[in-house]
């Protein structure tokens, strides 16, 4: 443990040198203090270009694991839930929130599964905090519209929902025509004609998990 003490004696300024900063140090309104902080200053300022450029270089590689991390628990998020696994796939997705509590992709999907549940109040209410993150997130406004039809049977509300949904998708695609027809099935309950409920699952290609 001594080698460590006789090293600092070794490495130590001078005298002369000791004794002239702490003169420096304690004189700090001598010309020779001025011209060291000036020169601290300079060299701050020069520095710090580069060091903010190397901060900004390091955040963005981490905000960019971060987000590669999200993706990862969202695609697992989706397989668990494409195979019914329900709670592994909550657990993926509140791993998500966990870090984003707004992120309209697993809020949609975690309101799938609390819709799966009976849990329809907190699927809707989960659908719209996605819409309000991104209301061009097709996937939550098909969601709405399901679980405000086939949960609380309140098609007028739903036919809203997926007329807005409209207004996102080129107009004569094949995802269109799949709001359409939900579309047509709740006019006719609303009539009085019965008609099979669609489902959940099927919903339009342009709602796909992948337009955050």
């Amino acid at each position: 443990m001594a080698v460590f003490p006789e090293r600092l004696r070794q490495i130590a300024p001078p005298a002369p040198l000791r004794e002239k900063s702490e003169a420096i140090y304690h004189d700090p309104g001598s010309r020779e203090a001025k011209t060291r902080r000036w020169q601290g200053a300079v060299l701050a300022a020069l520095c710090l270009p580069f060091l903010f450029s190397a901060a900004l270089a390091q955040g963005g590689q981490d905000l960019r694991r971060a987000h590669a991390t999200l993706e990862r628990y969202l695609e697992l998020g989706h397989r668990y839930l494409d195979v019914g696994r329900l709670e592994e796939a909550a657990a993926a997705y509140r791993r998500v929130l966990g870090v984003d509590g707004q992120d309209p992709e697993a809020l949609t999907h975690m309101g799938i599964i609390l819709f799966l549940e009976g849990r329809v109040n907190e699927a809707i209410a989960n659908y719209d905090r996605a819409i309000e993150r991104n209301p061009h997130y097709a996937h939550a406004w098909w969601d709405k519209g399901v679980a405000l039809c086939d949960g609380r049977g309140d098609h007028a509300a739903a036919i809203k929902v997926w007329e807005a949904l409209l207004k996102l998708l080129p107009p004569k695609g094949p995802e269109a025509e799949a709001v359409l027809r939900r579309i047509e099935q709740a006019k006719g309950h609303l009539r009085g004609e019965p008609h099979a409920s669609a489902g959940i699952n099927r919903s339009p290609q342009s709602a796909q998990r992948s337009q955050r």
